[in-house]
């Protein structure tokens, strides 16, 4: 039974790790690359949690902050944790109890060392990992759409789009408007800065909170570092680009992530074709 802490300067052990665990928990959630990215932002320090107990493993990615540059005056240095935008949590190998007993003893011994006192998480609702969780009942707060794409083209299509998406879809090819999808090696200068100029007209426009305007940082890693995971779709009427959706693609599962649309085609039903 073994744990470690790991850095961003770990980053080929913590990808090492990530590789060992099955397919349908390779996501870009948990991968150094996608930390690198908020450790840049200053949403804190990444790190990651290691556990190995004979043949299973769990690892825990999160960034780490002080709880004294808030204002506290405390009688030692105390930091929160929690997981990066998106979805987070405990990745394993193992759900068993006996397993998740050891995890959290180790875990909660590095938090005791560490002056720990705050966790925060989004759990995923693909991998359940809400399910690896003993010390606490998750609540559910938001709805979850989730779409079969193993399923036949006509079979998602009747049954995982009700009739006025379907009525949406049409009028949206009846209006001329053309889909495009490109990977993220593929992607050109051009798509970049639509992507951007739709994704920030579309938070200025919703009153978004600042935090989620990102940096230029942000956004340069996201699409320099995170290529392998990255799938862009834009919508295009007239040759100019009117809508937009990032995805990040793991191994088997696909996460909408960032997007926007831009208000003056919203009656053209742009976001039902994307």
């Amino acid at each position: 039974m073994t744990s470690k802490v790991l850095s961003l300067n770990d980053s080929l052990e913590w990808r090492d790790y990530l590789n060992i665990l099955p397919l349908e928990q390779h996501d870009a959630y948990y991968s150094p690359e996608y930390y690198s990215m908020y450790e840049a932002n200053g949403d804190g320090i990444a790190k990651c949690f290691v556990f190995e107990d004979k043949n299973d493993l769990a690892i825990y990615p999160f960034l780490q902050n002080s709880v004294n540059k808030l204002g506290y005056t405390l009688d030692a240095e105390y930091s929160d944790i929690q997981g990066a935008y998106g979805y987070n949590g405990v990745i394993t190998s193992s759900y068993e109890t006996e397993f998740k007993k050891k995890f959290f003893e180790a875990f909660s011994w590095f938090c005791s060392e560490e002056n720990i006192i705050a966790e925060f998480n989004r759990f995923n609702p693909i991998n359940g990992n809400h399910l690896f969780e003993i010390r606490t009942n998750p609540i559910n707060v938001l709805d979850n759409v989730l779409i079969d794409l193993t399923l036949d083209v006509s079979e998602i299509w009747m049954e995982s789009f009700d009739n006025g998406v379907r009525k949406a879809v049409k009028k949206a090819e009846r209006n001329g408007l053309i889909y495009q999808c490109i990977s993220g090696n593929e992607i050109n200068e051009l798509q970049y800065k639509s992507f951007l100029d739709i994704y920030l007209s579309t938070m200025r426009r919703n009153n978004a909170d600042e935090y989620y305007f990102f940096s230029e940082m942000y956004f340069e890693k996201l699409f320099d570092n995170l290529k392998p995971y990255i799938l862009l779709s834009i919508i295009e009427m007239d040759g100019k680009a009117i809508s937009v959706e990032l995805d990040l693609v793991g191994a088997k599962n696909c996460y909408g992530f960032l997007g926007g649309t831009l208000s003056d085609y919203y009656s053209y039903s742009p976001n039902s074709l994307l």
